[in-house]
């Protein structure tokens, strides 16, 4: 609450201070999007739904709607000596409608293609128009373990009014900043596997914006 005090008064004060006539550039409507993608090594012989229920329930924590499918594999029985890889891929490529939604500032529509995987998610949640969290989850099986694709797409849109700068205020003082929210998803997901299969060295591989450390060896808030 206190903080939520003090981010009304600096508002209150900022517009004050600006007179009636000068549009403050904390008012200005502001939209932004970033990508999130991560790449995680599960060496594990688990059988693959423990791994995706854990997954699951990890980042059920932090979202409000989710899709899952188990796909078939291979009908060939097969595992693949290496991985695959989550593929984002524009779904109106080459159509006007792809060319609007693409432009400048616009970083467009993105699909996961999950082609291999055993498990498959996306999840989404909304705050009334002010931030949205997309994520998407791919698990790859590969001979010896898993390889664990997450995407993520968080869009924030801040000011256009008093009343918009005010209600943004509120969702954060009771949220937390939308990027710390996108990190605690990635932790939530991670430790919750950590916890269904102690035993497995969930390994980070590659992605950006680059990650801190792993949730159960961070020690930090967001880890706890």
């Amino acid at each position: 609450m206190k903080k939520l005090t003090i981010v009304l008064s600096t508002i209150a004060s900022t517009v004050f201070l600006n007179g009636c006539g000068t549009l403050n550039n904390d008012l200005v409507g502001k939209q932004t999007e970033t990508e999130y993608f991560r790449v995680y090594d599960i060496p594990t012989n688990a059988p693959a739904r423990l791994i995706a229920e854990a997954a699951s329930n990890g980042i059920g924590k932090d979202i409000t709607g989710m899709n899952s499918t188990f796909p078939l594999m291979d009908t060939s029985g097969v595992v693949p000596e290496k991985a695959s890889y989550m593929q984002l891929v524009n779904p109106l490529q080459g159509s006007a409608l792809s060319a609007l939604a693409g432009g400048a500032g616009n970083l467009g529509i993105k699909v996961a293609q999950c082609n291999g995987a055993v498990w498959t998610s996306n999840a989404r949640t909304n705050f009334n128009g002010y931030s949205g969290k997309y994520f998407a989850l791919c698990l790859f099986p590969y001979q010896g373990g898993y390889q664990l694709d997450i995407y993520g797409d968080l869009k924030t849109r801040t000011g256009g009014s008093i009343q918009a700068a005010v209600n943004g205020a509120l969702i954060n003082s009771v949220l937390g900043d939308p990027t710390e929210f996108m990190d605690k998803a990635f932790n939530d997901t991670l430790q919750a596997i950590h916890e269904a299969i102690p035993n497995a060295p969930v390994q980070y591989v590659r992605g950006q914006p680059e990650p801190g450390p792993l949730p159960w060896i961070a020690g930090t808030t967001l880890a706890k």
